[in-house]
């Protein structure tokens, strides 16, 4: 049996490509695109209810919320919205809830990916750019649950509505694609919203 030492708290944790990550102060941690997408294409949705990673999550938001905005700097956002999830893990909304300590951490956090991707910070967005970015996110989660079939999905459809054709076949064509499709989707979305800045 493993003997256990006693320690100081740690505070910090090593990315899958090696990267060191500072909870104490976010900012002191570099940013690494290829160590998000490391953990974009590794960390699953809904705490793996659902078999989709959070890099087809990330650009399915990012598609739902084209579909009512040609802004490329909304668009960016929203396909970013999550990445900040590769650093604090994906806690769902019901726990996160119980957890007001965690979403403060989860709100630094947002501004890092923000701030390094020359973005604007989630506070900078208008209410209604927000919402929006919000309101597709549930989106999504009814999409992905209606596409894998989810043992939840009547409760989803309950409180969110139905899908329609037309946002199954965004989720078919995003579900379906290779890893490298999905990644440059993503960077693409994110340069151009750099470039409108």
């Amino acid at each position: 049996m493993g003997k256990i030492i006693e320690q100081e708290p740690v505070f910090h944790m090593t990315l899958g490509k090696g990267s060191r990550v500072n909870y104490l102060d976010p900012f002191l941690t570099s940013y690494n695109q290829e160590e998000i997408f490391h953990h974009l294409f590794n960390i699953c949705r809904y705490n793996g209810a659902i078999k989709v990673d959070l890099a087809r999550h990330s650009l399915l938001v990012g598609k739902l919320v084209a579909t009512y905005t040609n802004d490329p700097v909304i668009i960016a956002k929203a396909v970013t919205h999550d990445f900040q999830e590769c650093i604090v893990g994906d806690v769902v909304t019901g726990l996160k809830t119980l957890l007001p300590a965690f979403s403060d951490i989860e709100k630094l956090w947002e501004d890092w990916v923000a701030v390094n991707l020359q973005l604007p910070k989630n506070s900078e967005l208008s209410i209604q750019d927000r919402r929006l970015i919000k309101e597709e996110d549930t989106r999504a989660l009814v999409v992905e649950t209606t596409y894998f079939k989810h043992g939840g999905l009547p409760v989803f459809n309950q409180l969110y509505g139905t899908v329609d054709e037309s946002e199954l076949a965004i989720g078919d064509n995003i579900f379906t694609s290779p890893d490298w499709q999905i990644k440059l989707q993503i960077e693409n979305m994110i340069k151009r919203g750099q470039e409108w800045q």
